[in-house]
C-alpha cells in the first residue's frame, strides 16, 4: 500500500466520526419533526353573558378559559378554571363537538350533576387540580415533608385565593399563547364570617400559561421540552404571608403544593392499573445544567392509544430572575389515593368535580404532593420566592434529545483525535517501509 493511499484511509477513518455525528443530528431532527401542526382559539367565560351586571368576558377576578386546539381528526380541548381551586380539565372530542357550561349550577357549591358537558360527549377526559399549600416548619431543616413532625405542617385552601387575569400581559395567535393570572389577596374564615387579607406588601401567586403548536424547548429555565399536544404552566410564589399574624409564621419555612388528579375511566375499567410516577434519566444536560433527570405521572393507557402526563425537572429556582446559581431541590413522593368523601381532598372546590360529578370517586383519582428546598439553602425565608415549571398534555410525555451543536461536538472531539492518532500512525509506516530501501542504497 502506498503513503499516499495510507493517507486517504487515515483521513476517512478520521473523518467516520464527524460522519457519525451527522447521521445523529438527522435522527434527531426526524424525532421532532411536527406530526400535525394545531390550529388554537380561545374564549373566556364560554357561554356567560353578563354576571354581576357585567359583561362576562370583561370579568377579571372570574376565568374560565377554554383553549381548542383542531387536528385534522380531533380536537383537545384545555378548559382552565380560577373560579375555586386552580384546575386544568382536558378532553380529547370530535371536530364537531362543543362546550356546554350550566354557569348557574357551576358556582354552586357541591353540585354532584355535572355542569360541564361537552356534546357529543368526550373521547377522553384528563384533569387535575392545585387544592392545597402547604406550609411547614421545618427546625430540624430536613427538607422533605415526609420527614417533618406532622403537626408542624399547615394546609391553606387553594380555592380561597382571589385570581385576576392580567389581559394587557397575555396575548395569543393560532399557533401561540401566553396567559397570566395573579393571586394578592387570600380569604380568610372565622366560623361563619370571612375576611380578605392581603398576601403580603410583595406577596403574589402567579400562574402563567403558554402553548405552542409545535415542538421543542421553552426559552424560559429550565427549558422545559414541549409538543404541540401539551401546555407549560410557570408558577411564581413570591413573599406570600398566608398566615394571619407575623408571629404565627413558621421560622423554618417550608413550601409544597397538594395536586388532585383524574383520569375519566372507571376503576373496573382499568383492571387494577393507577397512574405512575416515573424517573427518567440522561446523561446530558445541555438544555438544564446539573440537572439529569426528569420527573412524569402518567396514566393507564386507554383505547390503545389515549393516555395523559404531568412532567418536570426537579429544580426550581428562588429569585423572580431565574438563574441556575438560585436553584433549590423539588421533592416528589408516592402518589395516594385520593376521594371526594375525605374532606382533606377537597376535590369539590374544583371544576373535576363540575365535570364528573359524583362519579369522579368510581375513576382513578390520586393525589400528587411536590415540595421544594435543599439542606442549608436558608428555607423560603432567605428569598421569599419559589419559581417552578411543568408541563401536561396528552399522549407520552416528550423525552429530551440531544441537540444538532451536541452532535457536531461529539463528532469533531471523535473524529480530529482519531485522525491525529491514525496519521502518526501512517507517518511511521511510512518511514519503516522507506528505511530497508535507504539502507540498500547506502550499502552499494
Amino acid at each position: 500500500m502506498s503513503s499516499l493511499q495510507l493517507l486517504l484511509l487515515g483521513a476517512t477513518l478520521g473523518l467516520f466520526g464527524l460522519i457519525v455525528s451527522t447521521e445523529g443530528m438527522s435522527n434527531g431532527r426526524d424525532d421532532m419533526k411536527i406530526e400535525e401542526v394545531r390550529k388554537f382559539t380561545t374564549v373566556i367565560n364560554p357561554g356567560c353573558q353578563v354576571r354581576f351586571g357585567v359583561n362576562c368576558s370583561a370579568l377579571t377576578n372570574m376565568t374560565l378559559l377554554h383553549i381548542k386546539s383542531e387536528g385534522k381528526t380531533d380536537c383537545y380541548h384545555f378548559l382552565w378554571s380560577f373560579i375555586g381551586a386552580p384546575t386544568l380539565l382536558m378532553a380529547r372530542t370530535s371536530l364537531n363537538s362543543t362546550l356546554n357550561v350550566n354557569w348557574d349550577e357551576m358556582l354552586e357549591e357541591n353540585v354532584p350533576t355535572p355542569s360541564i358537558t361537552f356534546n357529543p360527549p368526550a373521547l377522553y377526559s384528563f384533569g387535575w387540580s392545585l387544592v392545597k399549600i402547604w406550609i411547614a416548619d421545618d427546625i430540624n431543616d430536613v427538607v422533605q415533608l415526609n420527614q417533618i413532625n406532622q403537626s408542624m405542617i399547615t394546609g391553606y385552601q387553594t380555592k380561597n385565593f382571589i385570581w385576576e387575569r392580567f389581559d394587557n400581559i397575555s396575548y395569543q395567535n393560532s399557533t401561540h399563547l401566553s396567559y397570566t393570572l395573579t393571586a394578592k389577596k387570600y380569604i380568610h374564615y372565622f366560623n361563619e364570617s370571612k375576611q380578605v387579607f392581603d398576601l403580603g406588601p410583595d406577596g403574589y401567586f402567579k400562574f402563567t400559561i403558554r402553548m405552542k403548536s409545535s415542538n421543542g424547548y421553552s426559552d424560559v429555565l429550565p427549558y422545559m421540552l414541549y409538543s404541540e399536544n401539551s401546555t407549560q404552566v410557570d408558577i411564581a410564589f413570591n413573599d406570600v404571608q398566608l398566615n394571619l399574624t407575623e408571629t404565627d409564621y413558621p421560622g423554618h419555612p417550608r413550601i409544597g403544593f397538594k395536586y388532585l388528579v383524574v383520569q375519566g375511566a372507571h376503576l373496573k375499567d382499568l383492571k387494577n392499573e393507577r397512574m405512575r410516577l416515573e424517573r427518567t434519566k440522561t446523561l446530558d444536560d445541555e438544555h438544564t445544567p446539573g440537572v439529569f433527570e426528569t420527573l412524569s405521572v402518567r396514566t393507564p393507557i386507554l383505547n390503545k392509544t389515549d393516555q395523559s402526563f404531568i412532567q418536570w425537572k426537579p429544580i426550581c429556582y428562588t429569585g423572580e430572575v431565574r438563574d441556575v446559581i438560585d436553584s433549590v431541590d423539588v421533592w416528589s413522593y408516592p402518589l395516594q389515593n385520593a376521594s371526594s368523601v375525605n374532606g382533606d381532598d377537597n376535590v369539590q372546590d374544583s371544576i373535576l368535580y363540575s365535570y364528573y360529578g359524583a362519579d369522579v370517586d368510581s375513576m382513578l383519582l390520586e393525589a400528587v404532593n411536590i415540595s421544594f428546598g435543599t439542606q442549608q439553602d436558608g428555607f423560603y425565608n432567605k428569598t421569599k420566592h419559589i419559581s417552578w415549571t411543568y408541563s401536561t398534555g396528552f399522549g407520552e410525555p416528550p423525552q429530551d434529545f440531544v441537540s444538532t451543536l451536541v452532535f457536531i461536538i461529539i463528532g469533531i472531539g471523535l473524529g480530529i483525535p482519531a485522525l491525529i492518532i491514525i496519521l502518526s500512525i501512517t507517518y511511521v509506516l511510512v518511514k519503516r517501509l522507506k528505511q530497508p530501501r535507504d539502507d540498500l542504497l547506502l550499502g552499494r
